[in-house]
């Protein structure tokens, strides 16, 4: 994916590369980045356990653990 290429010369801000993967069905590839995003404080992220998009991944764990942070 060219974000994830870019993202190693420039900073490309963690919480948009999850949407895509979650949009291609990675579910582990997603879950790595919004990790980051935790990491980083990422504000984005404290509506994410309710945005209906997500709804299909919140059984899974790394989903949950990704969302606990």
């Amino acid at each position: 994916m060219e974000l994830n290429h870019r993202s190693v010369s420039e900073y490309i801000a963690p919480h948009y590369i999850p949407e895509i993967y979650l949009a291609l069905g990675h579910i582990n590839q997603a879950c790595d980045w919004l990790e980051r995003a935790a990491a980083e404080h990422n504000p984005l992220l404290v509506g994410l356990g309710a945005a209906r998009h997500y709804e299909p991944f919140t059984t899974k764990p790394a989903f949950a653990r990704s969302c606990a942070e």
